[in-house]
């Protein structure tokens, strides 16, 4: 099933949403906002992305994404190239830069929302079932991605594909307050883009080791 995430802007009292773009974060309580290791800023909050049952997905129903990026280093994941159908390396996550936090929380997982992040505007994201015909810019959950390039597909630590979660297309921007500083090497100057403005796909095992532990991977 593939299902489309499209944004509305919300106002300042809109609260907490567990689908969004920019707003408050749903993290443990344990979990201190993530911050940037190069400019000691905290992380930009991007989005999150409430895994109900109705997505079809292989992780749990419940299961909660939720994507952060240095306001100050714009690039992308990693460097290193691992060929096609090759398994990752043991706990990749901790060998990317260190300039994003990308976390899949599972249900059993208490989350508590977070101040709003104050450099993005706040949307909720509705969800609709998605045809063949969608057009650029999209959000897209589940299903075949769309890919710019040759698919790049790895299996897990156990031998199986890793599951697509999710798709932002090339260029997909995420607008910014008035009063939030402008983004290194964004496409544009009202918008914050992730990795570049590539085209970003998200994958993770059905049971993740480690919350961290959801491949990426950009195109354009």
């Amino acid at each position: 099933m593939r299902t489309l995430a499209i944004p509305t802007p919300v106002g300042p009292d809109a609260g907490p949403l567990r689908s969004s773009l920019g707003g408050h974060p749903f993290l443990p309580r344990d979990l201190p906002w993530p911050t940037c290791p190069k400019s000691g800023e905290p992380m930009v909050f991007f989005f999150q992305l409430e895994l109900g049952a109705e997505l079809g997905l292989a992780q749990a129903p419940g299961s909660h994404l939720a994507v952060f990026m240095s306001p100050a280093v714009n690039e992308i994941p990693t460097f290193d190239f691992v060929p096609t159908g090759q398994p990752l390396p043991d706990r990749f996550w901790e060998k990317r830069l260190d300039h994003f936090k990308v976390y899949l929380f599972g249900p059993e997982v208490d989350l508590i929302p977070r101040e709003a992040e104050p450099r993005l505007v706040h949307h909720r994201l509705d969800l609709t079932a998605a045809d063949d015909k969608f057009r650029d810019p999209f959000l897209v959950i589940g299903g075949e991605p769309r890919w710019y390039q040759a698919p790049e597909l790895h299996p897990d630590g156990d031998g199986a594909s890793l599951s697509f979660l999710c798709q932002l297309s090339e260029n997909y921007p995420f607008p910014k307050e008035a009063s939030a500083p402008p983004q290194p090497d964004s496409f544009s100057g009202k918008a914050y883009c992730l990795f570049l403005g590539n085209s970003v796909y998200f994958f993770a095992g059905a049971r993740p080791p480690h919350p961290e532990a959801v491949w990426i991977v950009v195109q354009n």
